[in-house]
């Protein structure tokens, strides 16, 4: 009682010791032999002391007990006691938890996200995919694909989604408008992955993410932060996709560390949000076990809907694709003409890329308004006699190689001439509606300077 400030018995010694005991002493030999007398006499000095005792700060009404209000500080500061180690507990779990992603070591993908027959084909990270005209800007993936595109071998049926390796969930994103979610999983400090486009989620998930979000969850908000990170297992459902049929596919996206890939010679060109990605996207392939790699080579390709246009590999393309064809001292690539972000047409920039479904062919991208011609064709560049304008195989040495730009996708037509100068830079000059080499033995004062 000393301990917890009650000092009573310090306060009233004088009353204790001068007048209660030694009333008691002399009455107790008497009162040993009245029993009733002796047990009332103890229950009113019973009741003396009591009211000797101090009352407790505010309260009112009945007696009051300073050992009462001893035990009710007691109790508040154990129950203080008891919040702040469970508040210690929780954030050593939520540390415990980061701790555990970051010691993560990552070797290989040990699960697919989906099962093999539900899948029609897998594109290829890298490729430069459908058609740019003038009245659409270059700002959607302006430097080709940074994802694979899972495709529905049957839209509108329903089919599983899988976690493809043990790891956390750090973010997650849902829209109402386009009806779907997507998750981003933290595996190690270098490597990170993101699944798109899950159409329906697994009920226990889509409430531990809820939860984990704050409980506001809709389509006006970007990829929230789940904190603390979701663990998941590699082969855990996270819900269903092809449920929409107008849906021909989803994203399933490998970034690895902020160094850019070596493919891309000057990095600091790509500075749209998707050109961060571009820059050090990864092809699932590189983290598959071999068996796994066997399933993906099967279905790498072009689902056209009805059959799998199989997908093709070379010294340049790698099967499911790469980000990044720069080759030094070559057309291969992406150069620049502007090296600025365009608010109105992205980056100014002229690729040529491999095609993955013909060897024989590759892709070649003019997003650069000033030039007479602007698109994504496919053009022949190994057929017999046109080795010589194989991308990779045209540099300074080369003469002017003229590509005939007549693909029946692409809205304008005609001829484009490149040729590599002694100091690195690139001209390039285009004539639409024109097919004929021979009108044009050297560049025009409209030629356009392009660098890497």
């Amino acid at each position: 009682l000393k301990n917890k400030k009650i000092t009573w018995i310090e306060n009233h010694n004088n009353t204790i010791f001068k007048v209660f005991i030694p009333v008691f002493i002399r009455v107790h030999p008497w009162l040993i032999c009245q029993k009733e007398k002796y047990m009332n006499f103890c229950k009113w000095g019973i009741m003396v002391m009591i009211l000797l005792l101090p009352p407790v700060s505010g309260r009112t009404g009945g007696v009051s007990f300073g050992l009462t209000e001893a035990i009710q500080n007691q109790s508040d500061e154990l129950k203080m006691e008891k919040e702040r180690r469970d508040y210690l507990l929780t954030k050593q779990k939520e540390q415990s938890e980061e701790d555990e992603s970051d010691s993560v070591v990552f070797t290989e993908f040990t699960h697919l996200p989906f099962d093999a027959v539900n899948v029609g084909g897998i594109t290829p990270i890298g490729t430069l995919m459908g058609t740019h005209t003038r009245s659409q800007p270059n700002t959607v993936r302006p430097f080709g694909v940074e994802r694979h595109f899972i495709w529905h071998r049957t839209p509108g049926v329903a089919y599983n989604v899988y976690a493809p390796a043990t790891t956390y969930i750090m973010s997650a994103r849902k829209s109402e408008g386009i009806g779907d979610y997507g998750f981003n999983f933290k595996i190690t400090d270098q490597v990170s992955f993101r699944i798109d486009h899950i159409h329906v989620l697994d009920a226990s998930l889509e409430a531990a993410v809820t939860e984990r979000v704050g409980g506001v969850w809709n389509e006006s908000s970007p990829f929230l932060t789940v904190s603390p990170p979701l663990p998941v297992q590699a082969g855990d459902l996270l819900g269903q996709t092809g449920v929409k049929p107008t849906s021909a596919n989803w994203d399933w996206f490998v970034g690895e560390g902020s160094a850019p890939n070596p493919g891309i010679l000057f990095p600091d060109h790509y500075t749209t949000s998707m050109a961060q990605l571009y820059i050090s996207a990864k092809s699932v392939y590189d983290y598959l076990s071999d068996d796994l790699k066997s399933q993906c080579e099967a279905l790498y390709g072009y689902w056209s809907g009805s059959a799998l246009l199989p997908g093709q590999t070379s010294s340049y393309l790698p099967v499911l694709g790469k980000c990044g064809y720069d080759q030094t001292g070559t057309l291969a690539g992406f150069w620049f003409y502007d090296t600025s972000d365009d608010p109105a047409w992205g980056p100014k920039a002229a690729g040529f890329v491999p095609y993955f479904l013909d060897n024989n062919k590759w892709k070649v991208k003019l997003a650069v308004p000033e030039l007479d011609l602007y698109g994504i064709w496919e053009v022949s560049v190994s057929d017999t006699g046109n080795t010589d304008r194989l991308p990779p195989l045209v540099t300074s040495a080369s003469p002017i190689v003229y590509y005939v730009l007549n693909d029946p996708n692409a809205q304008e037509k005609g001829l484009l001439m490149v040729q590599i100068q002694s100091d690195g830079t690139l001209f390039m000059e285009a004539h639409l509606n024109s097919f004929d080499p021979s009108a044009y033995p050297a560049f025009s004062i409209n030629r356009l300077v392009l660098q890497r």
